[in-house]
């Protein structure tokens, strides 16, 4: 019997089948505008393929994101492990405190029933 995916195992596919489209429609349109564009930048010039400057900036802007992405990441993965940190201190230090906390009534003479005079000590 075939296991039906979830929505969780279906988020990674979807965004695999996105980037696909979006890489086949980005090659489509570079190899449209194949002509030779001049590009300068500061003082160089050279003249190259509208569709090399088309993949690199996509390139590039690509990995400008995974850049900042892995940075957030690893932030993330930083707070993450301060807060289990934290947490697993706060864990003990409530272990330690209910320790030392008598039970409620443990240091307290019962109290005689209404009516009753208190029994001599």
């Amino acid at each position: 019997m075939a296991a039906v995916a979830t929505a969780r195992e279906l988020i990674p596919l979807s965004r695999i089948i996105a980037a696909l489209l979006f890489a086949t429609a980005v090659a489509v349109f570079a190899l449209q505008n194949g002509q030779a564009v001049e590009i300068r930048f500061f003082a160089a010039r050279a003249s190259v393929s509208l569709a090399l400057v088309i993949l690199g900036s996509l390139t590039a802007g690509a990995l400008a994101v995974g850049v900042a992405g892995g940075a957030r990441v690893l932030r993330l993965s930083r707070q993450r492990s301060e807060c289990a940190e934290r947490l697993r201190r706060l864990e003990a230090e409530l272990a330690a405190a209910s320790q030392r906390v008598e039970p409620p009534g443990a240091g307290q003479r019962a109290r005689p029933p209404e009516g009753q005079a208190p029994a001599p000590q």
